[in-house]
């Protein structure tokens, strides 16, 4: 349902009816999510990190084949716009607005064309598709499939597969009436909560990432298929976390003796090397040479996708370890509402930082334009470049062709304020880690 809401709103262009697609899109994955993790704990007492990060891993593993199928899908189904005339075109501006012939056009030039593989021109608003409503279509059809099926064929496990191991059954089943108010699962929710504001930040803005800093300085080796080649990347470091921080977590439980210990522990040591990864992200364009700065960026991007992986997989049997298997299910639907404040706070923050910094920079190089030559380019005076900007008329490629040889490409640098954000998250979340202690325990003491 939520892929045949986004459809539609693609086709009607409406982005309130596209937010409520991706609303119903997450109240689903959030409904099947947490029934079949917990499931999953159920099936292996002795293995929670395992089982919690097997049948999470399927996220990870599903961005992999996802990237490239969604990729070959608005392939077949895209057309180019609408060629409306060339640069020189009788164009008239109006309120930021370009119009030739009476109908409302954008100009496409310099860099832009090269990266849309469009001539220089002139196109027609509203013309030609990019296949993302086909693409929504499809999709939605073959995960309903899917998700029926899986309903289908699940079942609980039998009576003696739930047999408790030592480990779990030292903890006390505590009331999640009760547990959620504790300043235990505040502290836990909200480290998760910090943690995947950060992730959540990269994840939707790293493929625009990669090819704004890296696709005006890099064009022949930056192109779409090393863009879908990434996010398939995001996808294995994702999956790579699900799999590999929850058999930590477990080898962490058997030599601690403590499940709670081995989750805290591991869940310090991920939020100790994030913030290193998004220092990586930060600090890659500054690296000499041309492959490895993009190498870098994409291996300290992976590592900070590893993070959210690792975290995702791992929270099941932390909040198991904690207050008890059956008080999981519970406790962990009420912490999603945190993931959901993350997943919506997380890519508006960095969005509202992008367009701060681009705001800046490109004020600062219509310094190095001639009023005339802006003026013929976007048929508006410069005094208009804010409101040019919030219309996409102007943008920062088109400006660098409009600039001399001296200009400084600033690019690389339009994502710096929201990445040192993310670090600060990712700090944040493990100073909550570091603060949390066994609940229970100063009652035994």
């Amino acid at each position: 349902t939520g892929f045949s809401v986004s459809a539609l709103a693609s086709c009607v262009h409406s982005l309130p009816l596209l937010y409520a697609g991706g609303l119903v899109w997450g109240m689903g994955i959030g409904w099947g999510y947490v029934p079949a993790v917990a499931n999953a704990l159920r099936w292996f007492p002795d293995r929670k990190g395992f089982a919690g990060g097997a049948t999470v891993a399927g996220f990870g593993a599903g961005s992999i084949a996802a990237a490239p199928l969604f990729r070959q899908l608005m392939a077949r189904n895209q057309r180019p716009p609408e060629f409306a005339g060339p640069t020189d075109a009788p164009v008239v501006g109006d309120g930021g607005r370009l119009f030739l012939d009476g109908a409302e056009v954008v100009a496409c030039r310099g860099l832009d064309a090269i990266r849309w593989g469009l001539d220089e021109g002139f196109y027609t608003v509203g013309t030609g598709s990019c296949g993302v409503a086909e693409t929504f279509a499809t999709c939605g059809v073959a995960y309903s499939a899917i998700v029926l099926l899986y309903s289908a064929l699940a079942r609980a496990p039998p009576a003696d597969a739930q047999a408790e191991s030592k480990a779990s059954s030292a903890v006390q089943e505590t009331d999640p009436r009760k547990a959620q108010f504790s300043r235990e699962f505040l502290l836990m929710t909200a480290g998760f909560g910090l943690a995947s504001t950060g992730s959540y930040a990269l994840i939707s803005t790293g493929h625009t990432m990669l090819m704004e800093v890296y696709g005006t300085r890099l064009p022949d080796l930056i192109t779409p298929e090393v863009g879908a080649a990434f996010v398939s990347a995001l996808g294995l470091g994702n999956l790579a976390g699900r799999l590999a921080w929850p058999a930590v977590s477990d080898a962490l439980a058997a030599r601690l003796g403590s499940g709670f210990a081995g989750r805290r522990t591991t869940f310090t040591m991920m939020w100790t090397l994030s913030p290193l990864a998004y220092v990586g992200v930060l600090m890659s364009p500054h690296c000499p040479g041309t492959t490895l700065p993009v190498a870098v960026f994409t291996a300290s991007a992976m590592a900070a996708v590893m993070a959210l992986g690792g975290a995702a997989a791992t929270r099941p049997a932390f909040v198991a370890d904690a207050w008890g298997p059956q008080a999981a299910s519970p406790l962990l639907a009420k912490s999603m509402g945190a993931l959901w404040l993350a997943a919506y706070a997380g890519p508006r923050l960095m969005a509202h930082c992008r367009e701060s910094a681009v705001s800046a920079a490109a004020h600062d190089l219509v310094r190095h334009v001639d009023p005339a030559a802006f003026e013929r380019a976007f048929r508006a005076p410069v005094g208009e470049l804010q409101m040019l900007l919030e219309q996409r008329t102007v943008t920062l490629p088109a400006l660098l062709d409009l600039c001399g040889p001296g200009a400084v490409d600033p690019s690389p640098f339009i994502y710096s304020q929201g990445l040192s954000v993310c670090v600060l998250c990712q700090a944040a979340a493990l100073a909550t880690n570091l603060a949390l202690r066994q609940p229970g325990a100063s009652a035994k003491a």
